[in-house]
């Protein structure tokens, strides 16, 4: 017989590696059927493949070949340059760098805010 604790960390991981798989194959299958029909098919398809990446090592396999051909795409697309460039400051809050800033300025402070403008008081 086995000790209670291994039996019952066996029936957590058979349970947590079965819930997994049910969420992630209900996202493939929701998103191949968007694929013909109206919605984020193609969201919904690396979501769930994103979920199975947890417990199998296939599904991560299948991951990073979406990524990359995703980021292969990506380059193909006309100015998706700026538009990377632009996300990855906003996701960093890095400054602009076309655009010159004075050195030593401090950002103006903002207006302090009417009390007696507000309409919830």
């Amino acid at each position: 017989m086995h000790p209670l604790g291994t039996l019952v960390r066996f029936i957590w991981r058979s349970t947590k590696r079965a819930v997994v798989m049910c969420v992630g194959m209900g996202l493939l299958v929701a998103g191949v059927v968007m694929l013909v029909t109206p919605g984020p098919g193609i969201v919904l398809l690396i979501a769930g493949l994103a979920v199975l990446a947890t417990e199998f090592v296939w599904a991560e396999r299948m991951l990073d070949k979406a990524k990359t051909h995703a980021a292969t795409a990506t380059d193909k697309v006309p100015g998706s340059a700026r538009v990377k460039g632009a996300a990855r400051r906003l996701w960093r809050r890095e400054p602009r760098s076309d655009r010159p800033t004075a050195a030593g300025a401090a950002a103006p402070d903002p207006a302090p805010a009417d009390e007696a403008a507000d309409p919830r008081r």
